[in-house]
């Protein structure tokens, strides 16, 4: 199996860059401010990888399935949206809100062998499942030379 995002080196320094991020963010001001958590929601994903096909799992909690979509082109999956932030009534006020929302925007690589005809979407409460088939390689043809 060609893809394997555990066999990355670069996984744990992205995962460490994140909490790095996250840290020095206190420091900035106020989290619960709606300016803030626009600029913070990135869905969590989990790549699965069989001989079959590559599956993403694709956390998407509160996320309308039409504000999402998803294209494939030069090998690339990928996948964006909106988490809309909702409006509060005049009788109901906000004392606080932990939730992030805002425009998201996630791509990774696949395999050569990816057949992009065939990649299926479904969602079902508030996760994104895609599957994205894999074709035999074709093997090379061996052909003949007569010689003169």
């Amino acid at each position: 199996m060609g893809f394997s995002i555990y066999n990355s080196p670069f996984r744990e320094l992205g995962t460490m860059a994140e909490q790095m991020n996250k840290f020095f963010k206190t420091f900035e001001g106020n989290e619960d401010s709606p300016e803030r958590q626009r600029i913070d929601f990135r869905p969590l994903v989990d790549i699965i990888e069989n001989e079959q096909s590559v599956i993403f799992e694709v956390e998407l909690p509160g996320v309308d399935k039409n504000d999402v979509k998803v294209s494939f082109a030069e090998g690339v999956l990928t996948i964006k949206g909106e988490k809309k932030m909702e409006t509060p009534d005049e009788k109901n006020v906000c004392c606080r809100s932990e939730r992030v929302y805002g425009s998201f925007f996630r791509s990774f690589m696949l395999p050569e062998n990816t057949n992009p005809d065939a990649i299926s979407a479904t969602f079902e409460k508030g996760v994104l499942y895609l599957t994205a088939p894999k074709v035999e390689p074709e093997k090379p043809k061996q052909v003949e030379v007569e010689i003169k």
